[in-house]
């Protein structure tokens, strides 16, 4: 019964954001936020910018959002999908509106061809990568929180994901942002000594590594 409950009120609430708080600006902007394709190019040169050009703080980011992308979205999201199986939106609901930039198509039941909607790989990655920039910029990189849930509301809008999904998949992100976190301290604690001693003299302490001005 609970379960019912909550899978009704989960569908509700994607009827509001994907079919009646809408607007073109909105179906513009929220395609344009998940679009993999549009960001691409300019996450590659400003991946490249950063191993070329940053310092210690913007190589490890580097290292770190890459092991996300293969221990979490790759291993965790995927794992979870095929543990759950659920299903997105328009495989399931009838008259759902699937945004991209290419305009708005309404898809009714499309036939089921496998659980990707639990959870969101956009949302996991996204917060992960903000998770990140907080512990290696302090405080003041909180602000990239800000795209988080905007990131998360857009998945929903453009009916990829039900709101349950974009919310259970910024708990998921935290959750292997911070272990692949914590353990990459501790192995740079324990190995780094040996194998980089002046790399390591200068930033001994990955934890707290935002307090350093450089």
């Amino acid at each position: 019964m609970m379960f019912r409950q909550v899978y009704s009120l989960d569908v509700h609430l994607f009827r509001l954001i994907n079919g009646k708080w809408i607007n073109s600006f909105l179906d513009y902007t929220m395609a344009l936020a998940g679009d993999l394709d549009f960001w691409r190019i300019p996450l590659i040169v400003g991946a490249i910018a950063l191993l070329i050009f940053g310092r210690f703080r913007e190589r490890l980011f580097l290292v770190l959002t890459a092991l996300a992308l293969f221990i979490g979205d790759a291993g965790v999201v995927q794992g979870i999908r095929r543990v759950v199986e659920r299903p997105r939106p328009y495989q399931t609901l009838e008259n759902v509106r699937f945004v991209d930039l290419h305009g708005v198509e309404i898809r009714s039941r499309i036939p089921y061809t496998g659980g990707h909607s639990m959870p969101s790989g956009h949302v996991c990655n996204h917060t992960a990568v903000a998770y990140f920039l907080l512990r290696l910029y302090g405080p003041w990189a909180s602000i990239v929180f800000i795209w988080v849930p905007f990131l998360a509301y857009s998945r929903v809008y453009t009916g990829s994901h039900y709101p349950s999904d974009a919310l259970v998949s910024i708990f998921i992100g935290l959750s292997y942002a911070w272990l692949i976190f914590w353990v990459v301290a501790r192995l740079w604690a324990q190995f780094a000594p040996r194998w980089c001693p002046s790399l390591y003299k200068r930033y001994p302490d990955l934890e707290n590594l935002w307090r350093r001005k450089k």
